[in-house]
Formats: structure tokens, sequence, C-alpha cells
């Protein structure tokens, strides 16, 4: 299970790093902001994942609150750039429709495991094949084909229009 939530870290900042890269292509220092915060948070995660005394019950809240703010480190972005840059622009630099993919699939997969389903509702009927653990990584794949569109498409546009900037 530690490796699981390791994983779900890696990914999400590994994620990051490239959506923050296109958002803010021609404003380093945003950039760099925005990826120390990302690092850092990823990092408070793992220790939180890998540190016994921090698996206590009465730490349950500052765990999620962990990877909450991990997760808002993606959106903090998005809805920044869009601010200071204006939705079309962002959706041009960010591929916004294929990062919304990205979110709905991570969600989905997230809310089944959370909730148990099907498990919960069919007891003893996806013992095997069809869990919620299955159903959250089959998400979190399909998640990353729609994030590797986004980025793509994101790589296209900028190497296509090397004046975005201007």
């Amino acid at each position: 299970m530690k490796l699981d939530f390791q994983g779900i870290i890696l990914l999400m900042w590994g994620a990051n790093i490239p959506l923050i890269y296109y958002g803010f292509i021609c404003d380093a220092k945003l950039q760099i902001v925005y990826w120390a915060l990302t690092s850092f948070l990823a990092v408070c995660c793992s220790i939180f994942t890998f540190q016994p005394r921090f698996s206590e019950p009465h730490l349950r809240p500052l765990r999620a609150a962990t990877f909450g703010s991990l997760a808002m480190s993606t959106f903090i972005p998005v809805v920044h750039g869009i601010a200071a840059y204006g939705y079309r622009a962002q959706n041009r630099r960010m591929a916004l429709q294929w990062v919304l993919c990205t979110l709905v699939f991570n969600s989905l997969g997230a809310a089944a495991y959370a909730f148990k389903f099907p498990e919960k509702w069919f007891p003893r009927r996806f013992d095997i094949f069809g869990a919620s653990h299955q159903i959250m990584h089959i998400m979190v794949l399909v998640a990353g084909i729609a994030y590797t569109f986004a980025v793509l498409e994101s790589f296209d546009f900028l190497h296509s229009h090397p004046d975005a900037c201007q």
C-alpha cells in the first residue's frame, strides 16, 4: 500500500512539472516557484507515507491535508494561469480539455477506491476481478493516457508558435 501511495505521489509530482512548464512558459520565476512548491509537498507526502509515526490515527487529518495540498498544487497553477493570461491562451499552452479529462478519470478512480465500489455493494462478487483497487489503477492508467495527450498538444502548440510569449 505504501508503494501505491508513493506511485500516486510520483505521478502527481511528475504531471505537474510539464503542466507548470507549459503554463508559465513566459515566466521562469513562476515556474520555479510552482516547481519548488510542488516538489516540497511531494516530499512531505513521501515522508508521511513512509514514516511510521505519521500513520497514527490522530495524524490522519494532517496526512489528508498534505495530500490535498499536493492535489491543489495542480489546480492553483491552472487557475492562476487562466487569471493571468486568459482561458484561450492557457488552453492552447496547457491543453486544458485533456487536463480536465485527467482530473475526471483520476477522480473516478479515487471515488471508486474511497467508497469501495463495487465490492461494498456486491460482497464476494468482485474479490478477484473488478475490485475498487483495480478500478482505481485502470482509471489512473486512462488518466495518464489523457495527460500524455495534454503534454503532446502543449508541446506541439509551443513548438509551432515560438512567439507565444509576445
